[in-house]
């Protein structure tokens, strides 16, 4: 199976993030949404936290609904240069985005934890990768699937 440069892939069940930047390859633990990813474990709802069938859900404070993970489909890496913890996802054009109004992104643990974006283990080594190829004409780029690492030559 042959690798992209460049490209991520997410697996929401599996929670890995797989993928190769600057000929670099890593797989690494990452969740997403039901608040996964804080620093106060008691806060995250396990039952929303890496649920595939969740991606739909949005949050609400008013109504004390955590969201889930980000929706599956295509992305675009963008470093955001006002938050140092913090790469933007731009998803694709085709990618439906299930209701949700987007503003999601990788990012370091934090007290709220995830609402959607996704949170790798090693943020600060994910980060510096993408910086590092943030002029390149080819953007870094992340496909968000629910299923396993069993199905990888799919999605490679």
């Amino acid at each position: 199976m042959a690798e992209t440069d460049g490209h991520l892939i997410y697996f929401i069940y599996d929670q890995v993030l797989f993928g190769r930047v600057n000929g670099l390859h890593f797989q690494m633990h990452a969740v997403a949404g039901g608040r996964a990813g804080s620093t106060n474990p008691k806060v995250v709802n396990k039952a929303v936290a890496n649920n595939p069938y969740r991606t739909a859900q949005g949050e609400d404070t008013a109504k004390g609904i955590v969201g889930g993970p980000l929706p599956c489909g295509k992305y675009t890496l963008k470093v955001d240069a006002a938050r140092h913890n913090w790469i933007n996802l731009i998803p694709d054009k085709d990618t439906w985005m299930t209701g949700r109004t987007g503003g999601f992104a990788i990012h370091g643990h934090g007290p709220i934890g995830s609402q959607g974006c996704i949170v790798p283990d090693l943020f600060s080594d994910l980060q510096s990768l993408v910086r590092n190829v943030k002029t390149s004409p080819i953007p870094v780029t992340l496909t968000v699937v629910a299923g396993s690492m069993d199905d990888m030559p799919r999605y490679a």
